[in-house]
């Protein structure tokens, strides 16, 4: 994952990167569920409490970061084509 997001901070494409949080997000809240499944249907171990509150945590972070205020700081940069100008 790190490695991923080192090399998508080179991309300009904003839609793209709003993708990729959002992806992340929906990513991380799937990991806690099957983290918390696993805990109340096998074994109850403190590690398990550790990852649900740490995916969930990182969840919340990327959903902020998309859906939240700063969501408009990620911007999608685009060329004049025809269509923009019709719209005016």
């Amino acid at each position: 994952m790190g490695w991923i997001l080192l090399h998508i901070r080179k991309v300009d494409d904003g839609r793209f990167r709003k993708s990729i949080c959002e992806a992340l997000c929906a990513c991380y809240i799937l990991q806690a569920f099957v983290v918390m499944r696993a805990q109340y249907t096998d074994r109850h171990t403190w590690i398990n409490w550790f990852a649900i509150l740490f995916l969930t945590f990182l969840a919340v972070c990327y959903g902020k970061l998309r859906f939240g205020e700063s969501g408009n700081l990620i911007k999608i940069y685009e060329l004049p084509s025809a269509s923009s100008k019709a719209a005016k």
